[in-house]
């Protein structure tokens, strides 16, 4: 999983990748396109830019996606089972 790829997500940047860039996020739908040589590299930004309904589906999936798994709610949850299991271990 390429943390960039989550971070660009997050922040709602339409993504084009690589099947090796997109190991990890099983979600396809969060692409704009994931293409392995350069000539569909270059069609997928091509589309990005052109096709406003597909890159607002990609996005939306997307952030959907990386929200739920990496988002400031579940940070949180994360943080505070680890402090709890702290605290109980102190004890």
């Amino acid at each position: 999983m390429k943390f960039k790829t989550i971070t660009a997500m997050l922040h709602c940047v339409p993504v084009v990748s690589t099947t090796v860039g997109a190991e990890g996020i099983s979600n396809a739908s969060s692409y704009v396109s994931i293409v392995n040589d350069a000539d569909g590299f270059a069609d997928g930004i091509i589309s990005g830019l052109t096709n406003m309904a597909a890159r607002e589906a990609a996005v939306k999936s997307a952030f959907q996606w990386c929200e739920g798994r990496f988002g400031e709610e579940k940070f949180a949850d994360v943080i505070g089972q680890l402090y709890h299991r702290i605290e109980q271990s102190s004890r």
